[in-house]
């Protein structure tokens, strides 16, 4: 069965070859969370689109496969991809503040449900098949 070309395909192999292509993508930081929150807004692949759907902002560890949900610096469950709650052992730098500028290149955002992660992209497309 051959791939649709729909808006949202288009949009998630955009954004899959843009990461590759730069460096500065290569590391999570707000600017890139908030980067991507653009490029799959209305796709299913941000919280407000795929919340109903039983999906939770997390992250995943490429290098360990450890997985944790989103979280504020207090420990609370964040609604959104949130940078300051995840693990001490995650984080390259702060601001003056305190706040997680910048983690491992190694983490990626993406969502939980059901036990199991789920990039940006496969978000979408479960989003766009109403699963």
């Amino acid at each position: 069965m051959a791939s649709r070309r729909t808006p949202q395909t288009i949009a998630h192999r955009n954004i899959a070859r843009r990461r590759r292509a730069d460096p500065e993508l290569a590391a999570l930081c707000r600017r890139k969370l908030r980067r991507e929150n653009a490029v799959f807004r209305g796709t299913g692949g941000v919280s407000e689109d795929n919340r109903s759907l039983g999906f939770r902002p997390a992250y995943l560890n490429t290098a360990t496969g450890e997985t944790v949900v989103s979280r504020f610096a207090n420990g609370a469950i964040a609604p959104v991809h949130i940078l300051d709650g995840l693990p001490e052992d995650w984080v390259v730098a702060r601001d003056r503040r305190g706040n997680v500028r910048q983690v491992l290149a190694s983490i990626l955002a993406g969502f939980v449900r059901g036990g199991r992660f789920y990039t940006r992209e496969a978000a979408a497309r479960v989003a766009c098949r109403g699963d």
